[in-house]
């Protein structure tokens, strides 16, 4: 962390700019400290037509298992 730390050279830009992104659909997946994050974009004529973002939280309280039981939240719930 040091030598990263000792790398960095303030004056110069961190980011680069963005750029126009041409018509599709993007996806990003990612593994974060709580379990995955997905965002989802669809553009079209150079604009944001939709977008989705399903944060670990969802993943975590909304499935349900094979007694339609949801996520963590609900273990034990609804058991016979």
């Amino acid at each position: 962390m040091e030598q990263w730390t000792r790398a960095l050279r303030l004056p110069e830009p961190f980011c680069d700019k963005s750029r126009e992104l041409p018509d599709g659909s993007y996806v990003g997946l990612v593994e974060a400290a709580r379990g995955s994050l997905g965002h989802w974009m669809a553009v079209r004529d150079g604009k944001i037509e939709r977008f989705q973002i399903i944060a670990p939280t969802t993943w975590n309280f909304s499935p349900r298992d094979s007694f339609d039981v949801g996520g963590s939240a609900g273990a034990g719930a609804g058991r016979h």
